[in-house]
């Protein structure tokens, strides 16, 4: 078949050598013809663009959504009318704007805006990891400062780590201009709202993207799976916890990513990204498993890449003893 020939055939131009003397052409109405593929699944490769732009897509429907829901339904839980200050001495201005940051304040987001203002002070606090928090405080600090560096002061560390400290620098350049002006208008307790809000949704978007090249490397002449199945993690019914100050997000980027350079064989930096996956969650230690198994199978194979299988498993050893002592 060229390449140019048609995905779908009908009844009248399919044809087999053991039925040509006994079938008879048929040609189907309009009503029962194949419809064709959309084009993004047709002819060219899903490509990565598209995976990301439906994420970006899917974040401002789903805050859009809650937001309208906020607006014109009463809350189950006002702890947000509570912890939240007035955004103004406008009525207007409180009654459209503040349930807009309402929305994404809810739940398990109390204690990551408080361990980033004021640090862990409740014994309860402590089920949660610092990781998010330290960004969202730090991210809000950008917003305050007159500048930002270019300059990335991580080049002696790991390149997986410079990459993302070089990432979030990028990032905290591109919003400045927009973040500023708001952030010196609102309280720190804001700033750090919308910090939070910022990290969730962006690790979302790159977490799905992430989960693309995971797929597209496990299964390389399938690109119509891998982007199935980053629309199948884009549409989950879970949408507002990775809309939210909620880990979920920056948890699956990090899994994600980590699996990735797993399934290429790079076991140093599939280490380093589920180490810092364990200051997100205390999940994140059951990914010692693949070292261990990796490890167990190669003891019957290479005693030499034993001894590299473990020392690369090593940064998921000493999250382990973190956990245990959050416990």
């Amino acid at each position: 078949m060229s390449n140019h020939e048609p995905c779908f055939r009908t009844a009248s131009t399919t044809s087999s050598s053991s039925f040509k003397s006994n079938t008879t052409p048929t040609t189907p109405t309009s009503l029962f013809r194949p419809v064709p593929p959309p084009a993004f699944l047709s002819s060219s490769r899903p490509t990565l663009n598209t995976v990301l732009y439906l994420a970006t897509l899917s974040r401002l429907l789903t805050w859009l959504l809650a937001y309208l829901c906020n607006l014109f339904v009463d809350d189950y839980d006002s702890a947000s009318d509570t912890i939240l200050p007035p955004l103004s001495s406008f009525p207007l201005v409180n009654y459209f704007a503040r349930p807009a940051l309402a929305v994404i304040l809810r739940w398990d987001a109390f204690y990551f805006l408080h361990i980033a203002e004021e640090g862990y002070v409740y014994e309860q606090e402590h089920a949660f990891f610092p990781l998010v928090p330290a960004l969202a405080r730090v991210v809000a600090r950008i917003g305050r400062l007159k500048s930002v560096p270019l300059f990335v002061p991580f080049a002696l560390l790991h390149p997986v780590i410079n990459f993302y400290f070089y990432f979030c620098l990028r990032v905290g350049t591109v919003i400045h201009p927009v973040l500023r002006p708001i952030v010196w208008l609102l309280s720190d307790r804001y700033a750090i709202l919308i910090a939070g809000a910022l990290i969730a949704n962006i690790s979302f978007v790159l977490a799905a993207g992430a989960l693309y090249r995971l797929t597209y490397a496990i299964y390389p002449t399938q690109p119509r799976l891998a982007f199935l199945t980053a629309v199948a993690y884009i549409i989950t019914p879970s949408g507002m916890f990775m809309t939210a100050f909620y880990t979920e997000s920056p948890f699956a980027l990090l899994t994600f990513w980590g699996m990735y350079e797993w399934a290429r064989g790079r076991n140093w930096q599939a280490a380093v990204a589920w180490g810092m996956a364990g200051f997100v969650r205390s999940n994140a230690v059951v990914y010692i498993g693949f070292f261990v198994w990796d490890g167990t199978v190669m003891w019957f194979k290479d005693r030499r890449l034993y001894g590299f299988q473990v020392w690369a498993g090593f940064p998921n050893f000493l999250l382990s003893f973190m956990v245990l002592y959050n416990r």
